[in-house]
């Protein structure tokens, strides 16, 4: 169910929706990624590059269209970030999806609970 403030129940259903399509995706994406490897005909990292390019459709789809609850938005935008690095080269795009999560997450925090979570997640997010 979603909270006060945090879109419909069909919207929150609509997220989930395009989690589950988008784990999908990528797990379909890796069922190939064997093949990939003993032999690299065209026609194979052609599908699995549509795989993946549709399941980082579907995240993006989730981020601009939805508004899910910040739990959520945090774990989407984890896993997006991280299906963009191992993935993609734009690891700019990463980089600024993983910062929009962690503005989100150090908004929710209690205040009383707030810690320097940027500096660390930064600090971990430019040694990778």
């Amino acid at each position: 169910m979603s909270s006060v403030g945090y879109g419909t129940p069909g919207e929150s259903d609509r997220s989930f929706l395009l989690i589950s399509l988008a784990e999908e995706y990528i797990q379909a994406a890796h069922k190939l990624a064997p093949s990939l490897a003993t032999k690299l005909d065209s026609s194979h990292v052609e599908e699995y590059q549509k795989l993946v390019a549709t399941a980082l459709g579907c995240f993006d789809a989730l981020l601009r269209k939805t508004r899910p609850q910040p739990r959520v938005e945090a774990n989407v935008r984890l896993r997006y970030a991280s299906l963009l690095y191992e993935e993609t080269t734009n690891f700019s795009e990463a980089e600024n999806i993983l910062m929009k999560g962690i503005k989100l997450c150090e908004m929710v925090i209690q205040p009383s609970n707030r810690k320097p979570l940027s500096n660390a997640v930064y600090s971990i997010i430019t040694t990778i």
